[in-house]
């Protein structure tokens, strides 16, 4: 996918997504929890997803990465 395709399909794509806005005591508690899991690397990255995904209400989430989020989020709906 060319760099103007990516731009176009985002640009498609944000009328279906929200911002979570992320307190600090949000990324404690993210860091708090991948720690006491001792995990590391980009499942913060999911992790810190997860977290926004609680902060809007989300019911479920669709990833290509299912594994992580199960890890880190079995009380979200992962698809």
């Amino acid at each position: 996918m060319t760099p103007k395709v990516a731009l176009e399909l985002v640009g498609d794509l944000l009328h279906d997504f929200k911002e979570s806005p992320m307190a600090r005591s949000d990324y404690v508690a993210v860091i708090e929890d991948i720690a006491k899991k001792n995990l590391s690397d980009p499942i913060v990255y999911d992790a810190l997803h997860d977290q926004g995904a609680r902060n809007v209400g989300a019911t479920k989430l669709h990833t290509y990465n299912k594994r992580h989020y199960l890890i880190v989020a079995p009380d979200l709906n992962v698809v």
